[in-house]
């Protein structure tokens, strides 16, 4: 057992204060991409997050599921990998090496966690009293900031570094600008296609007296045109996507680069 927290706390948390979980906004990403393992000296199994296309699930919530099962990684004293082989992003990350043939999901049961923490204790629980090395899984499960460490984040930073020509492209769009602003509208899924107005967001977009070097995102490309066209917001004149509606997803550039 790990000396990160004593006994069952993770879980004990994460089963009787699910709704709690569930309605907690975490947004922890930051630049600091130092590497720093996730674990020291742990039991030689490894839990391995599955970016899987077959399960369906969006990059941002295959990123909470990470940092969740990052946190069991540590409950557990076990080891913890990313693999984004099977998904279209790895060929824009830039550490895209070939995995050993003991982490790779192809061809391997994956479990897709999703429905609550209970099942996901009962599976560790008898990964790592099991002669398995490796367990697959795929959660979007939420995780309690509190537990949220510095190598936790780090890891999770180092796993989605990009290739250097889409932060040069970032560099080449900003630097337009000696100062700017930047409002993000983020549609929930289903809006992401199609045209899309809302009235009183453009109300309120207009009370925010936002100068015109103020760069424009949104995942529904409709709104942040007529956003732009509206106040001479810059915006990037390219359709936004969503990874887990299409197997082939070029749109997944215009995610990257905002």
């Amino acid at each position: 057992m790990s000396e990160w927290y004593d006994e069952d706390e993770l879980f004990t948390l994460l089963v009787t204060n699910e709704k709690n979980i569930l309605n907690t906004p975490n947004r922890i990403i930051t630049p600091d991409y130092s590497d720093i393992w996730i674990y020291n000296k742990p039991i030689d199994k490894t839990i391995v997050h599955v970016y899987n296309r077959n399960f369906g699930c969006g990059l941002g919530d295959f990123i909470r599921g990470s940092i969740t099962l990052s946190q069991c990684a540590k409950h557990f004293n076990v080891k913890f990998h990313i693999s984004f082989s099977s998904h279209p992003i790895s060929t824009y990350l830039k550490d895209e090496g070939m995995e050993d043939e003991e982490l790779s999901p192809e061809n391997k049961e994956i479990h897709r966690c999703d429905t609550g923490y209970q099942y996901l204790y009962q599976l560790l629980s008898q990964f790592v009293v099991s002669e398995d090395k490796t367990i697959f899984i795929q959660s979007n499960l939420m995780y309690p900031v509190t537990f949220v460490t510095p190598e936790i984040k780090a890891y999770i930073n180092k796993c989605f570094t990009f290739k250097d020509e889409y932060y040069n492209t970032v560099l080449s769009i900003i630097s337009q600008f000696e100062q700017y602003s930047v409002i993000h509208i983020r549609c929930v899924d289903h809006y992401i296609f199609g045209e899309y107005k809302d009235d009183n967001l453009m109300e309120k977009i207009a009370s925010l007296n936002l100068d015109k070097n103020t760069i424009v995102m949104a995942n529904n490309y409709s709104l942040k045109k007529s956003i732009s066209e509206t106040f001479g917001f810059y915006f990037i004149d390219k359709e936004a996507g969503h990874s887990d509606f299409k197997n082939y997803c070029p749109e997944l550039y215009l995610t990257i680069i905002e």
